[in-house]
């Protein structure tokens, strides 16, 4: 046998060997339990296709894992991010302003009318909140949702001591003319009333901050004469004034 025929036999004998071990390691490769099982699981007949998929399906699990770990940071993040709180400028009325002429219409918060009515045999003092004009609400306020409150307070020496509680009419909503009529009743003694004073304060209701003060209007009860409201009913309208500031 020549040596070129040596050769050829040799190679060929090799490529034979190559050939039966590539057969022999895809036959293995196909019977794996493992890859059997991941093909039957994904519905495909190609071995090679499920090893695809389970690597797409490890890399989506990764990502969406990936995801929840982001929101998660964020979540804690913003919880735990200290808060800037909002800080209440606070109140500024006009005639606080020096320099400004004191008790001119300009710069009025608005007026309010009421009613006083004293009857004696039952020894109440009726105090009627009927309406008020042209509300000024806070610099910025587009509407006015305007509430009044009622104190009854009374001198003690040279200290003002509250009678009874305080009142307060029902909110009115988007106005600056809101129209109440109501009447409150405070028990008190005939010689009370020159010592009396009826504090009445209009508010503005605000459903996320502190109600805001518009005005109010203190009646001193020595001024007004007795003989018109004991008995009767008289209404009386008065300018607001700066009211109680933050």
């Amino acid at each position: 046998m020549t040596t070129t025929e040596i050769t050829s036999t040799t190679l060929t004998s090799l490529n034979t060997t190559d050939t039966v071990n590539t057969t022999l390691n895809s036959s293995d490769f196909d019977r794996n339990p493992f890859v059997v099982n991941l093909a039957n699981s994904f519905h495909v007949i190609s071995k090679p296709l499920a090893i695809f998929l389970l690597i797409c399906v490890c890399l989506a699990c990764l990502f969406f894992i990936l995801i929840i770990l982001f929101c998660v940071r964020t979540c804690i993040r913003h919880r735990y991010k200290p808060k800037v709180l909002r800080k209440r400028p606070k109140g500024i009325y006009v005639d606080e302003i020096p320099g400004l002429i004191q008790n001119s219409e300009q710069y009025k918060y608005g007026t309010l009318e009421y009613s006083l009515e004293y009857i004696i045999d039952r020894k109440q003092l009726k105090v009627g909140v009927l309406q008020a004009n042209n509300l000024i609400g806070p610099i910025g306020s587009d509407s006015l949702d305007p509430y009044t409150t009622i104190t009854l307070a009374k001198y003690d020496g040279n200290n003002l001591r509250i009678i009874g509680k305080q009142e307060k009419t029902t909110i009115v909503t988007k106005t600056n003319r809101p129209v109440w009529k109501q009447t409150f009743t405070y028990n008190i003694e005939e010689y009370e009333l020159n010592n009396s004073v009826i504090i009445f304060e209009v508010f503005t209701y605000d459903n996320i901050c502190q109600d805001i003060s518009i005005g109010k209007l203190e009646i001193h009860l020595k001024d007004e004469q007795n003989s018109e409201y004991i008995g009767n009913i008289i209404e009386r309208t008065g300018w607001l004034i700066a009211g109680t500031t933050y």
